[in-house]
């Protein structure tokens, strides 16, 4: 199938099955797309609301000869105390960020569940319904988890490596102070040896985070181990390797693309908190093209008869 063609069977295919919209919803939600998630809602509001509070009333300065206005009668006798104060605002700040946490990963692990469960139902008119897909992502949750993990390995590694290397160098050079690890770091040789660690290690997490495309599909459609997918990934790629490259300068493009039209509403608050607009197209993006990929993945492995959902759920 030609590209062209591939693109227009991509629309007709999400056209026909609305349940890929609403995975591509969960997955442009907990990935994030320019998307304005309630949290950053709230704090507009919040921020709306605060400007509009009346200014508490203040005391004129008292006079020679008069008494200080008194305290409010709010307060306690011996004043605040400010260890008491310090711990209850730090339990609160903890409480949010953990909160804050939990449902920033709440939201990832349900993108990928989405993800998943979209790369499995995208082409198929099996009838499966939308809880059949989740659950399909679900049980190919921890393979997804690993498999995305990879193209950060090498960038973790070379940063590991360049800090070892920086301790080694500062402690040979007996550099104990601020302002001469800043003038160290500062050096063009020592500025040299750290580009050339991580500029191929950061090239290869670039080439392995477009195999993750293709190790994800050889993950939900044929049951293969993360390892065993990134090679089942790499003989697809390998075999398909023009149109993948075509595919890849199209994927990049309408990124670009949506991007550039995002940072245009940026400053549009109609357009950026009223209606939900960066997170419709951030919808449309993501599932255009984890369909598309998907679809394209089929074509090339010949894949015709596709096994039912639950086959393809059960791990190897």
């Amino acid at each position: 199938m030609r590209c062209g063609r591939l693109l227009r069977h991509t629309w007709q295919v999400i056209w026909d099955d609305k349940r890929l919209f609403l995975l591509g919803l969960l997955i442009a939600a907990g990935a994030g797309s320019g998307a304005i998630g309630g949290f950053e809602l709230s704090l507009f509001g919040a921020w709306v609301g605060l400007t509009d509070l009346p200014t508490p009333a203040s005391h004129p300065p008292a006079s020679a000869g008069q008494a200080a206005p008194p305290l409010p009668e709010m307060l306690p006798p011996g004043g605040v105390d400010a260890q008491a104060l310090l711990l209850v605002v730090a339990g609160t700040g903890l409480a949010l960020i953990c909160l804050l946490g939990s449902g920033v990963i709440a939201l990832g692990v349900l993108s990928v569940m989405a993800r998943g469960g979209l790369i499995a139902i995208a082409g198929t008119r099996e009838g499966s319904d939308l809880r059949e897909a989740l659950r399909v992502g679900w049980r190919n949750l921890w393979r997804l988890l690993i498999t995305l993990s990879f193209p950060f390995v090498p960038v973790t590694v070379g940063a590991i490596i360049v800090i070892v290397l920086l301790t080694v160098l500062l402690k040979q050079a007996g550099v104990t102070t601020l302002e001469g690890m800043t003038g160290y770091l500062a050096d063009s040789s020592f500025a040299g040896l750290v580009a050339a660690i991580m500029v191929p290690l950061f090239a290869l997490s670039l080439m392995l985070g477009f195999l993750q495309v293709f190790a994800d599909r050889a993950c939900v459609l044929e049951g293969k181990r993360p390892v065993e997918a990134y090679r089942r990934g790499w003989l697809v790629l390998r075999a398909n390797l023009l149109p993948a490259l075509a595919l890849l300068a199209f994927d990049l493009g309408l990124r670009l693309a949506l991007g550039l039209l995002l940072s245009t509403l940026t400053f549009t608050i109609i357009l950026r908190f009223v209606l939900p607009l960066p997170l419709l197209l951030g919808t449309a993006l993501r599932t255009y093209l984890t369909t598309l990929w998907t679809l394209a993945w089929r074509e090339w492995t010949g894949e015709v008869g596709l096994q039912s959902l639950s086959a393809r759920s059960d791990p190897a």
